[in-house]
């Protein structure tokens, strides 16, 4: 597991325990590695904002993904009431 992987799934974690059921994230849409492990952690994407970004005199667009918890859950067998499914 990378470092970005680690990252994002104790953020997912910390969401899970605090309630939090929406996840968003902005990513830059040149990123493919980027995009690539929010997609590997359930992601979607919700939309593109255009030339959202400036970064040393260019305008970039940025992806918005976001992840629906009780849609992790699901695809992992968890109910999001929060009592858990025998595997």
């Amino acid at each position: 597991m990378c470092i970005g992987q680690k990252l994002l799934a104790a953020a997912i974690n910390a969401a899970k325990e605090k309630g939090i059921l929406h996840i968003e994230l902005t990513i830059r849409e040149t990123n493919r590695t980027a995009r690539a492990l929010c997609e590997k952690m359930a992601f979607v994407l919700e939309g593109t904002l255009r030339e959202e970004w400036y970064v040393d005199g260019k305008y970039y667009n940025i992806h918005v993904m976001a992840l629906l918890l009780p849609r992790l859950c699901e695809a992992k067998g968890i109910k999001t009431n929060g009592s858990q499914k025998s595997r």
